[in-house]
């Protein structure tokens, strides 16, 4: 499946690596979008102002800021959208602080810079698994909101409506049914 116009926000502290990383993702993948932020104020203010599909978080940011603290500030504004979580250096108490707070990956960023293929994968399946998320929770609500107007128009109609499963039981009668019928609520199932 090819995925189009993914828009990745990325924050780190280096303006250097967002440059090599955004040069290097994009070369890589085209269809990414990468604007760079150096800390959490510039991040919650670009969250605001537009819609990115992912984030990026290198654990040092700007001002003795760490990438966890702004994770936990972008959960506390309401926003979900999948995090990947960098650093410099390596740290298993990082790593496992990270995935407490929900983030999709965790890269350690290697000095060659070959990470990047690995992150541009993990940025496609994160922004891919988010996406169908999205569409089933609409369609589950849109699957709800039909049910809803089923039952309205079965409920407001004096036609008798009954419901069968393919076994012969009987799954749904209407009030018209009922009332034909003289069964109280719940007695038509079954």
């Amino acid at each position: 499946m090819k995925m189009t116009g993914i828009r990745v926000l990325m924050v780190d502290d280096s303006p250097e690596d967002i440059t090599l990383i955004s040069a290097t993702l994009t070369r890589y993948d085209p269809n990414l979008e990468i604007e760079g932020v150096s800390n959490s104020d510039e991040c919650l203010k670009e969250l605001e102002r537009d819609q990115f599909d992912l984030l990026v978080v290198d654990y040092d940011l700007e001002a003795g800021e760490d990438g966890l603290e702004l994770i936990s500030k972008v959960k506390d504004k309401g926003w979900a959208l999948p995090v990947i979580f960098m650093t410099g250096w390596g740290s298993e108490e990082v790593a496992a602080e990270a995935f407490r707070q929900g983030v999709v990956d965790y890269f350690v960023k290697e000095v060659d810079y070959s990470h990047v293929t690995r992150l541009a994968n993990a940025i496609r399946n994160a922004v891919a698994q988010s996406r169908a998320e999205a569409e089933k929770e609409l369609l589950s609500r849109r699957l709800e909101e039909s049910e809803q107007r089923y039952r309205a128009l079965a409920e407001s109609t004096f036609e008798a409506i009954i419901g069968f499963h393919e076994d012969g039981s009987v799954t749904f009668g209407n009030s018209a049914l009922k009332r034909q019928l003289g069964l109280e609520h719940g007695e038509a199932k079954g």
